[in-house]
């Protein structure tokens, strides 16, 4: 059984999973974006600084549940011209961070707050492994790829228009791992990572106010397009700021050397991506909201079979990860089920031949009824509905 727990002391949030534990294990960063709503690029003389977890911590504790809440607030340069310049504006960016850990999942999850009140800048966390290793382990569709820092020449403009840059697109979790162990962030809509040293930083929001800006330092010359031609012109775009309340979710998970491969990995985060429908408590108003009600009118006829135990429409155990259900397209009365196999290894999943599937290929068509899924890949079966 995995324990894990949560901390927080000298302004740093740690994290234990069984006998590792990762000091500081999430940071915050800020930099200026000089860039346009294509292309995040630095801004001359400014470097990306490390925001403090400042403010007000408490705990909470409910049977099974912890949360640490921490309210704080940081001053942050208002607009690129304030970035340089020590008497520059300033504003307040407000922000919340919750972590919460439960008994039904391994993970911590995790969900950040900003009303964000600045302009132009790029905003990162950043996962502090400790753990030595070239290579980032970062999921994408069907499968996982190590990604690692390739050498940039300083004179890269003689071989490429755009600066060649160390970030990389990843899908539902990224994370570094040795032999022993392994720190992955789990992601809730966040899809870009780079590796810094052995810390893993995910971009949050880069925000801008253009569209068309030429002559980045990124994007040297005509960046996004000529600007000076019609169809092509600048264009300001305002929401792009991203102003106002900015909500991310996320999640953390460590993996010990017996539980660390592919397969379990995707597992885990389809686990803690998938919601939980259940009832919960809530800020209503309990006689208007009783579930039991008779103010209002009945909802529902009062012939309705009564069910006596529980129902099951589909039930499947497989050593893979569903990757989608849906009325097939082109075979009438039939769904199409597709599998996802995230291993390194071939999975078997003869059972589904004794319920009546069919293999097919993602048109639909029959091919050969192997009903073995290769690794990485994925498989799609259909089958007649009851």
């Amino acid at each position: 059984m995995k324990l894990v727990t949560q901390s927080f002391e000298d302004g740093k949030f740690n994290l234990k999973s069984n006998k590792h534990e990762y000091k500081d294990v999430i940071t915050l960063h800020d930099q200026a974006n000089d860039g346009d709503t294509y292309d995040f690029s630095p801004l001359r003389g400014d470097r990306e600084v490390k925001l403090d977890w400042n403010g007000e911590i408490k705990a909470y504790a409910a049977n099974d549940n912890q949360k640490l809440v921490l309210k704080g607030e940081w001053v942050l340069p208002y607009d690129l011209e304030d970035r340089n310049n020590d008497s520059g504006r300033t504003k307040k960016v407000q922000y919340i961070l919750e972590l919460s850990l439960n008994s039904s999942s391994k993970a911590v999850s995790g969900k950040l707050t900003v009303e964000n009140t600045v302009l132009s800048h790029r905003l990162r966390l950043a996962l502090n492994t400790g753990i030595e290793s070239k290579f980032v382990h970062a999921q994408i569709q069907g499968g996982f790829r190590n990604t690692e820092n390739l050498p940039i020449n300083d004179n890269w403009n003689d071989e490429f228009v755009e600066k060649p840059v160390n970030i990389y697109i990843f899908d539902k979790s990224v994370g570094i791992q040795d032999n022993e162990r392994g720190l992955y962030f789990l992601a809730k809509g966040e899809k870009e990572y780079e590796k810094i040293g052995n810390s893993v930083f995910i971009t949050l929001m880069a925000t801008t106010g253009e569209l068309g800006k030429p002559n980045l330092i990124w994007r040297p010359g005509r960046a996004s397009g000529d600007t000076t031609s019609v169809g092509h012109t600048m264009t300001p775009t305002p929401m792009a700021q991203e102003l106002g309340k900015n909500v991310f979710e996320f999640g953390l998970e460590a993996f010990d050397s017996k539980d660390l491969n592919d397969a379990n990995i995707a597992h885990s985060v389809y686990e803690w991506l998938s919601p939980s429908v259940s009832y919960q408590m809530q800020k209503y108003n309990l006689f208007v909201n009783r579930l039991d009600n008779k103010i209002w009118d009945i909802e529902f006829p009062d012939n309705l079979p009564e069910i006596t135990e529980n129902e099951s429409w589909l039930n499947l155990d497989l050593p893979c990860e569903v990757s989608a259900i849906y009325p097939a397209y082109s075979v009438k009365d039939h769904y199409v089920l597709r599998l996802s196999n995230m291993s390194d290894k071939d999975v078997a999943v003869d059972q589904l031949k004794d319920q009546g599937y069919i293999q097919t290929n993602a048109l639909e068509d029959n091919i050969e009824q192997s009903f073995i899924i290769e690794p990485y890949s994925m498989a799609t079966f259909i089958k007649q509905i009851d």
